[in-house]
């Protein structure tokens, strides 16, 4: 498609979580850029990580970064948004002002928020760091716009006083979101906009094309089964009201792995690379050990960048995630996923796709799981389908990109 294209000049800053070292944020991050330099050959891309982030961080800094995180855990619920917005000023602004001057240091035709839970009020985070970055933009009078992204329902009032304020500027020219449940949400929220809302897909789902991935060989005779990790403690903190623990996820997969066993399969534990889920990955392998002696399996190496994160998922037969990432890479990727359900995005995201038979919502469900492991390999992915899908988010990139001029 590019070869039919005139290569175009221009400049855009890109706002996602790209240094997050949930790596997912980062797949997002570069599927949007290779899908805007799809369409406009020529164009700058400059990445702007909402959270002033100018990098990925070295291991010891992500560590940190958890500690900072157990501490956010400790603080009871009702205050953590006041808590939030008084270490605003002192731990996030300046850095927040940095990061926007970099990114807007030359002339810049458009900002582009892209991709993930964005539109999310945990404490008043993303209202904070939105409405920030839509200031800085609307400042310098650049055309927004917003790509994909995923829709919470759990907006404070100070949140949506932030969130509403940033998207009803004349300078937003275009808004999609990445399911139906997450333009249901917002048009509820910005009822002025219900009839701008696109629908579209997560940008990841053109991780295999955006990284190049190589078909891995499939193996008749030893199933390759990816168990992606996520720490019970920060999902329980995004689901809203959900009561996860160590307790009750080491029970759900030993249950799996129980029933996996009889299956002739390797298996593969991985997380997407945040330290809070490896950290738990690597307890539950070491209670593996002691509890199933008799059971083999390999566990990966924290993935430190994006690529290392597809890399390692196009590498197995057949995964099974909580993080919607680790499935939307997977699809994109060709290789069948069970999507472990904790939060509504990930059911949104199966809806979109046609994957909606291979969703789980219990952590009582190990068991059916593990039975579904090999007929989910052996049904695989709609490839027909899964190209309708990607054609769809490319177009309304197009159309987004024609919204700010570009």
């Amino acid at each position: 498609m590019n070869d039919e294209l005139v290569p175009h000049r221009g400049r855009v800053v890109l706002c996602t979580l790209r240094y997050s070292d949930n790596l997912g944020d980062g797949v997002i991050g570069d599927c949007m850029e290779f899908l805007i330099k799809k369409q406009r050959p020529g164009f700058d891309v400059e990445h702007l990580d909402m959270a002033g982030r100018a990098g990925f961080s070295a291991p010891k800094e992500s560590r940190l970064g958890y500690l900072r995180k157990i501490l956010f855990y400790a603080c009871p619920v009702p205050m953590r948004g006041t808590a939030f917005r008084l270490l605003w000023p002192l731990l996030f602004e300046k850095r927040m002002a940095h990061a926007c001057g970099h990114a807007f240091r030359e002339n810049v035709d458009a900002l582009v928020f892209g991709g993930g839970q964005m539109l999310n009020d945990v404490a008043l985070n993303f209202p904070l760091k939105f409405q920030y970055v839509a200031k800085y933009a609307s400042q310098r009078r650049t055309s927004m716009a917003m790509a994909g992204v995923g829709v919470s329902s759990n907006w404070s009032k100070r949140g949506l006083d932030c969130f509403r304020g940033a998207l009803s500027s004349p300078l937003f020219k275009y808004v999609s979101v990445r399911d139906e449940r997450s333009r249901n949400t917002l048009t509820s929220y910005l009822e002025s906009r219900t009839s701008e809302v696109a629908v579209t897909l997560d940008p990841a789902i053109w991780s295999s094309e955006a990284y190049k991935v190589v078909p891995r060989e499939k193996s008749v005779d030893v199933l390759r089964v990816g168990f992606g990790i996520a720490n019970p403690e920060e999902l329980a903190t995004q689901a809203q009201g959900e009561n996860f623990s160590a307790a009750s996820f080491d029970s759900f997969w030993l249950d799996v792995i129980d029933g996996v066993k009889s299956l002739n399969c390797k298996i593969v534990l991985f997380s997407n690379g945040a330290v809070e889920d490896d950290t738990y990955l690597r307890q539950f392998a070491a209670k593996l050990k002691s509890v199933r002696p008799d059971v083999l399996f390999e566990v990966l190496p924290r993935a430190e960048r994006p690529h290392e994160l597809v890399s390692q998922i196009a590498g197995m037969d057949v995964i099974v995630a909580h993080r919607l990432h680790a499935n939307i890479i997977a699809y994109s990727c060709s290789v069948p996923s069970i999507a472990l359900v904790w939060d509504a995005k990930v059911a949104g995201f199966c809806d979109m796709v046609g994957r909606s038979r291979w969703c789980y919502h219990s952590l009582t469900d190990g068991a059916r799981v593990a039975a579904d492991v090999e007929q989910a390999y052996k049904t695989g992915v709609d490839l027909d389908q899964q190209q309708k899908l990607k054609s769809i988010c490319l177009s309304k990139i197009e159309d987004m990109l024609g919204a700010v001029g570009k």
